[in-house]
């Protein structure tokens, strides 16, 4: 009877503890799968999506500035290079369907799709343009030639905004993406750690049993042997008799080899764990250097949100979409400047019909570039000048009392072109 208790007792601590080891393995292999998913789908399908998104921008802005070019030099050749890079446009966009099935590109694939949607509707849009922009150059048809070139001027913002746009749609994916993944580390960090402290305690629990069960008989059966016979051994014991202390003894022996292999394989697991938990730290290595790539190219694409399109050899217009903070505005006084030194432009056009606020910094700032301008000898012209908007611009009536003003983009345009 006591043999059968005492192999109860130790059969059921060794499946706890191999339940607990097979759980903590099982735990942190599902995180590592979970984070190998969210890994895969940053690399594989969110990258992949972004990168034709931006080819496809861009291929459209430099077919829109291929068919000004020619609507303002009469010249055929370069309608026809603005129709390959529609063709390469339209090609990057047949590039983006994926097949993506993981939950954290369900929301951004549904946005993804409907740019997708807009940009093959204007990619149609440019096409009608430069066939009648063809037919306007081959009759010579000036007043034509510049109705198109204002709607070109106007597809042109509006592919800055589905840029814009299509880049926050990104950066929501990759914000959602960063969450998902900082989660499963910490549940993985959260997993290995468990299971550290639950097989330690596993270990601390099974000593205890160790000594409690089997130890103490042991004692007292020496103490007794001792008694008896006045013997001592501090070998292994070694079974003497087919009585209760002989099986007693016998039992001892056995566990304590059982125990001796448990320990082994717990040994292994242990080995097991850290090398997964090394694993982990690797990957989340390699995610903040994909983090730091993904933010190079989110500047980049942010960059390609000011352009600036030649109207004629030495003016040239500079659409602003969208809000204007300080940031964007370094960036506009960045670009025109530089584009103005090296191409000699002497007239700006900065439409800001499409900016919603036009506060006093947004127009101090726009006071500075007009001044820079100056400096290069080059001149400004502001069109899109609304009510609220000259208002906004009235504190700075002297900075800006010789700068010429329009109402709206045609207005500014035709005086550029008489």
């Amino acid at each position: 009877m006591i043999r059968s208790s005492l192999t109860g007792k130790v059969m059921l601590a060794a499946l706890i503890i191999v339940t607990l080891i097979i759980g903590a393995v099982a735990g942190t292999s599902r995180v590592i799968k979970d984070i190998h998913q969210s890994i895969e789908h940053l690399t594989n399908h969110t990258i992949k999506r972004i990168t034709h998104a931006d080819a496809a921008s861009s291929s459209i802005s430099r077919a829109l500035a291929e068919a000004h070019a020619a609507a303002t030099s009469g010249s055929r050749a370069k309608l026809a290079v603005a129709r390959v890079y529609l063709a390469m446009a339209r090609n990057e966009l047949a590039l983006m369907t994926d097949d993506e099935t993981h939950t954290i590109a369900a929301e951004t694939l549904a946005d993804q799709e409907m740019l997708q949607q807009r940009y093959m509707r204007l990619i149609n849009e440019a096409e009608m343009v430069f066939l009648s922009l063809e037919t306007a150059i081959t009759e010579n048809d000036q007043e034509a030639i510049a109705s198109h070139t204002t709607t070109l001027i106007t597809l042109a913002g509006y592919s800055g905004q589905l840029s814009e746009t299509m880049s926050s749609v990104a950066l929501k994916e990759f914000r959602a993406t960063e969450t998902v993944l900082r989660s499963e580390i910490s549940m993985a960090n959260l997993v290995l750690g468990s299971a550290n402290v639950v097989l330690i305690l596993a270990a601390v629990i099974a000593l205890w049993l160790l000594r409690r069960h089997v130890v103490q008989p042991l004692e007292a059966l020496a103490a007794a042997a001792q008694a008896m016979s006045e013997r001592r051994s501090m070998a292994p014991l070694q079974i003497t008799s087919r009585d209760e202390i002989g099986r007693l003894q016998r039992a001892f022996n056995e566990m304590t080899e059982a125990l001796a292999q448990q320990t082994r394989r717990l040994e292994e697991q242990i080995v097991v764990a850290e090398a997964a938990r090394a694993e982990a730290e690797i990957a989340r290595m390699h995610l903040q250097e994909k983090l730091a790539t993904i933010e190079e190219q989110r500047e980049v694409i942010r960059a390609m949100s000011i352009p600036l399109l030649p109207l004629t050899r030495t003016s040239a217009v500079v659409p602003l979409i969208g809000a204007i903070d300080s940031a964007r505005l370094a960036m506009l006084a960045d670009r025109v400047l530089r584009s103005v030194a090296d191409r000699r432009f002497q007239r700006v056009l900065f439409d800001i019909t499409g900016v919603p606020v036009v506060d006093e910094e947004v127009a101090r700032g726009l006071n500075k570039v007009i001044h820079a301008l100056r400096l290069l000898g080059a001149n400004a012209v502001l069109v899109g000048i609304r009510p609220e908007v000259a208002q906004a611009l009235a504190p700075l009536g002297d900075a800006l009392a010789s700068v010429t003003t329009y109402s709206t983009l045609e207005q500014g345009i035709e005086s550029v072109l008489q």
